[in-house]
């Protein structure tokens, strides 16, 4: 074998060449499996121990396998084995390579598939042969017997797989035909298998009729969606149609004096709907029920869609009172079902079956929210409302008013054409979620309503009537609503909000910052010419509100404004001196070059931290305050550096320096006087308070010492 492979070379007159060495190794390994099986036996048939000749049995199949000698296997060697009665053990060897897969390529011959078959009937291991069957070429096979096996053993996987096996389009509703009669037989045995049981235990619930009825569903479903079992093989196109149309024949057809839906639809209505729901939704499957005349062979018959759910829809009647829950799945079924493209239901029995949906929220809990519901409901009107009157639009408003389904209402007034309502609806929603969606919607509408100049202006003014709602909503998207809708005029939206300082305060910083590269353009534009462009006193106006707006709504924030190099230092520090913003006013003084104006702030700011460090009630709120004062000497310090390399550190101007020193060695004096008072002993900062100090002396020192602000500048 290992010749045979190729794994062992260098042999003389053995070929390189595969195809020739195989050739050439083949008829000996022939010969040597003939003469090594029969060596098993003697003259008078007497065969050798058990164990051995089982063993040989399954290396000769093996070989047979490997080196593609299956005729020598089928006709030779079987019949050997079975002259010398060893064809059951035979059988039980090769079962291991069918299962396997090894064999599903292979025709084998009549006679030997017929001691399969028989071998495993005597034996009844018929789950094992349903297994075999499964797996085996059975295109050579005397078909009808095979399905004969089948049914006697209620073998229908292999009975699908036999039927269908040809593509006879005629044959492949008689599974469904043995399937359901052995479905009916158990409830009338009162089989009660709960569908969960199938998953906990299948073996002994695969005779039941909830698993019986759920196999026939997935059989059907199968041949919907055009495939075959168990190789997923493909159901040619030119007779797909006609399989379909002859199952939903067999589906509405009576059976044992029950119609076969009816059985079904007892067993699990939900897979039931779910089947043909996904027919109607495949685009191919669609085709063939919205014009079947196109499909149908000459000689068959075809199903409309509309008959299929009348059809549905009438045997659903008769379960209503004894199968709770069907009643409301079915309206839910219908409701998808209308979500279809092109796929059209009467307004009449659309809106029966929409007003039962809302109840299956009740019924089916989590798994259907109100909030799919309404989605679903939504889905299908969109698909359907071309059919309906106003009469019929007005009676779906009361309703879904009544219940509390804005969406819906909203979406049946703007097929009304009332625009003004949908935009009340929008806003006065319960849900902020749905209140949101007025976004889109506005700018889905503006295109349509530019035809209808007088809606468009009413739908406008509602946008500037409520423009605090929407700014409360989103305010990027109430912006983008303004820049379509208003063509940016954004000073007449501030004027409008000016009753409402922080709300007007978010709009501005939002128009600031979707235009702040344009605004840094137009300032760096502007320094190059004399006369002001309109564009530039806008943005200024606007920034300057920015600046007025953040002094008094959101002083701890400033900061990160006015230090963007566009923001006008004299007219901000306007405004910020009269807010009494002192931290924005010794910074934009040292902007404008007022550097004695901006130290003498900052020092007015260190020693209020110096005065809350020393009442601090905690080490901890000792060491906030210590932070700050840090932070501030820090730019002070600044401000000081910046003036000593302007002055080049002349005597004259050096009074920033030493005005800075003074005040931090008075604070030295004074924290040190207290220090000897026993009062002020217990205060637990003193420590922090007199490192900051003494770290803070030490730093302005070692600035006013250093060369690059001794020198004087260039």
């Amino acid at each position: 074998m290992e010749l045979y492979l190729g794994y062992l070379k260098g042999f003389a007159k053995l070929p390189e060449q595969s195809t020739l060495r195989k050739e050439m190794v083949k008829a000996y390994l022939k010969d040597f499996l003939c003469e090594s099986l029969l060596e098993g036996l003697d003259e008078d048939g007497v065969q050798a121990p058990k164990d051995d000749i089982r063993i040989k049995i399954e290396v000769t199949i093996e070989f047979c396998i490997i080196i593609n000698a299956l005729e020598l296997l089928f006709k030779t060697l079987f019949r050997s084995f079975c002259e010398n009665n060893l064809d059951n053990l035979f059988f039980q060897e090769i079962e291991g390579f069918i299962l396997n897969d090894k064999l599903s390529n292979v025709e084998i011959p009549l006679n030997v598939f017929a001691g399969l078959l028989e071998f495993y009937s005597k034996n009844e291991r018929v789950q094992v042969l349903e297994r075999v069957l499964l797996l085996l070429n059975l295109d050579n096979q005397d078909l009808e017997k095979v399905a004969e096996v089948c049914t006697m053993h209620r073998l229908y996987s292999a009975l699908i797989y036999v039927k269908t096996l040809n593509n006879l389009e005629d044959q492949f509703t008689e599974p469904l035909i043995y399937m359901s009669t052995s479905m009916r037989i158990k409830v009338r045995q009162n089989d009660t298998t709960k569908l969960e049981q199938i998953f906990s235990n299948p073996r002994q619930a695969e005779t039941s009729a909830i698993y019986l009825g759920c196999k026939i569903l997935w059989y059907i479903d199968l041949c919907f969606k055009g495939l075959k079992y168990p190789k997923n093989d493909k159901i040619p196109i030119e007779i797909w149609p006609s399989v379909i149309y002859r199952i939903i024949n067999w589906i509405f057809l009576e059976q044992n004096n029950s119609v076969n839906i009816k059985e079904l639809m007892r067993q699990n209505y939900s897979i039931v709907f779910q089947v043909f729901y996904e027919l109607l939704e495949n685009v191919t499957t669609r085709k063939f029920l919205i014009d079947p005349s196109e499909y149908k062979a000459k000689t068959g018959y075809g199903f409309e869609y509309k008959v299929v759910l009348e059809k549905i829809r009438a045997n659903i009647k008769d379960l209503v009172s004894n199968t709770p829950g069907i009643e409301t799945e079915f309206s839910k079924f219908m409701t998808k079902v209308a979500a279809i493209e092109n796929i059209k239901i009467s307004p009449e029995l659309f809106i029966e079956e929409i007003k039962i949906l809302p109840h299956a929220v009740d019924v089916m809990g989590k798994s259907f929210t109100k909030e799919k519901c309404e989605g679903l409901i939504l889905s299908a009107l969109k698909n359907q409302i071309m059919r309906f009157t106003r009469d019929e639009k007005d009676l779906l408003i009361g309703y879904f008013t009544k219940i509390g389904y804005e969406e819906v209402v909203i979406y049946l007034w703007e097929t009304k054409g009332e625009y003004i309502k949908c935009f009340d609806g929008f806003l006065e929603a319960r849900s902020p979620k749905t209140s949101r969606k007025i976004f889109g919607w506005l700018k889905r509408i503006e295109d349509v309503l530019t035809e209808s100049k007088e809606t468009y202006i009413q739908v406008k003014q509602s946008i500037y009537d409520h423009l605090e709602k929407l700014l409360l909503l989103d305010i990027d998207r109430t912006t983008d609503i303004v820049n379509t809708w208003f063509n940016q005029q954004h000073e007449q939206i501030i004027e409008k909000l000016k009753p409402q300082p922080k709300l007007q305060l978010e709009y501005v910083q939002k128009v600031l910052k979707d235009k702040e590269h344009n605004i840094e353009k137009v300032f760096k534009d502007q320094s190059a010419h004399e006369s002001e462009s309109e564009e530039y006193r806008r943005y200024y106006r606007l920034i300057l509100l920015n600046v007025e707006l953040l002094c008094t709504c959101k002083p701890e924030s400033i900061m990160e404004h006015i230090t963007k190099k566009w923001y006008p230092a004299q007219a901000c520090l306007d405004i910020c001196k009269a807010n009494n913003h002192e931290e924005a006013v010794a910074f934009l003084h040292k902007r404008c070059g007022a550097l004695n104006e901006s130290l003498e702030v900052y020092l007015k700011i260190l020693n209020r931290h110096y005065e809350s460090m020393l009442g601090s009630n905690s080490e901890e709120e000792t060491s906030e305050h210590v932070k700050k004062f840090k932070k501030f000497f820090e730019l002070a310090l600044k401000v000081c550096k910046k003036h000593a390399k302007l002055t080049g550190n002349k005597e004259s101007e050096q009074s920033l320096w030493f005005t800075l020193l003074d005040n931090l060695y008075d604070m030295w004096t004074n924290l040190h006087k207290k220090g000897g008072d026993k009062k002020f002993s217990e205060f637990k900062g003193f420590g922090h308070v007199s490192s900051a100090i003494n770290n803070a002396i030490k730093t302005l020192l070692d600035a006013m010492s250093c060369p690059l602000y001794t020198s004087p500048s260039p």
